[in-house]
Order: C-alpha cells, then sequence, then structure tokens
C-alpha cells in the first residue's frame, strides 16, 4: 500500500520538477498565471490546447532562456514550440517578423 494516491503522487512529481528545472515553486507559478490572466505571453490565448495531441490542458509551459535558466513566461503549448525551433536566436525571430510584416 501506498500513502498517496496516484494523482497526488504526479503532482508532488510535477511540483518538485518545476522546482528543481525552473527554479520557481508551483505558488510562484501560480502567481505569474494570475499575473498573465491565464493568457499565453506571446499570443494571448486562454485556450491552451496540446499542439501535438489538441487536447485541452490545465497548465501553460514554462518559458526560460536556456543560457540563464531564467523564467520569461508562460506559453501555450503552439508558442512554446514555435519558439523551440528557433533555439532562442533573436536575430533569426526579427528576420521572421520582418518577413511576415512585409
Amino acid at each position: 500500500m501506498q500513502s498517496k494516491c496516484k494523482p497526488c503522487k504526479e503532482i508532488q512529481k510535477s511540483k518538485a520538477f518545476m522546482k528543481r528545472r525552473y527554479g520557481i515553486t508551483f505558488e510562484e507559478y501560480l502567481q505569474r498565471l494570475e499575473a498573465q490572466n491565464n493568457k499565453c505571453a506571446i499570443c494571448g490565448s486562454a485556450d491552451h490546447k496540446n499542439k501535438r495531441t489538441g487536447k485541452l490542458v490545465q497548465t501553460l509551459f514554462i518559458d526560460h532562456d536556456h543560457a540563464t535558466g531564467k523564467v520569461r513566461g508562460l506559453l501555450c503549448s503552439a508558442c512554446n514550440h514555435a519558439l523551440g525551433q528557433f533555439k532562442d536566436n533573436k536575430a533569426a525571430l526579427f528576420r521572421a517578423k520582418e518577413y511576415l510584416i512585409q
């Protein structure tokens, strides 16, 4: 027998991962989420769907600077994956912006 149910263990593991990987507590995550009005920091979407599965998800992804580890904000799946494709290359992102506004 285990002292915690599976969903509770998963939540505990998720909180520990958040602290270990990004250096923020679950409470800090919730504060950021509230500050962003439960919306993606880039597109402003409140409809949080996983890009691959199309299923509604309860959370936004924690975006961070890969060089410094600093948390930048919370993003939906689509924006998180889009930034990942650019590999934090700001020059490439600016070129993409210029391309789009032509």
